[in-house]
């Protein structure tokens, strides 16, 4: 029973938190970490409000607040409806607009509607350097 509690004792752990665009690394011996448990939700809490005041919104604030729904066709269709569609827009940027808005999908998903959007004439995509970029052309009238 003793030789386990030192073998604890010695051995190190790392955690990591995130949450948002906010990561936290603490690494100590288990029980240190138990012990400081409360001090690394604390800091990560600290941090998190210090950070949202001032790069999180800015972050946030570059994306169109939609609101969501189930379909995800119907998801994308408001975002590209936003002034904000209306600039070419990278697959990893409309992942993050929907993440934002709290409908988070797989890019592989959002890519298969974004092309069924593109073939209804709906939106139109380009590409630039490798990367396919999609927008939405305002209506005339």
């Amino acid at each position: 029973m003793e030789g386990e509690k030192v073998q604890r004792q010695e051995l190190n752990v790392k955690l990591t938190v995130r949450q948002g665009g906010l990561e936290i690394a603490v690494e100590a011996p288990v029980d240190k970490l138990l012990s400081g448990l409360d001090s690394v939700v604390e800091l990560f809490k600290r941090a998190s409000e210090s950070f949202s005041a001032t790069v999180g919104v800015a972050e946030e604030g570059e994306y169109p607040s939609i609101k969501p729904s189930r379909s995800t066709t119907d998801n994308l269709q408001a975002l590209f409806n936003t002034p904000w569609g209306q600039t070419p827009r990278s697959l990893s940027e409309v992942s993050k607009a929907l993440e934002v808005n709290g409908v988070p999908d797989s890019p592989s998903n959002v890519t298969v509607y974004l092309k069924r959007l593109v073939a209804k004439g709906f939106l139109r995509r380009i590409l630039k350097e490798g990367k396919y970029y999609y927008y939405r052309v305002p209506e005339s009238g």
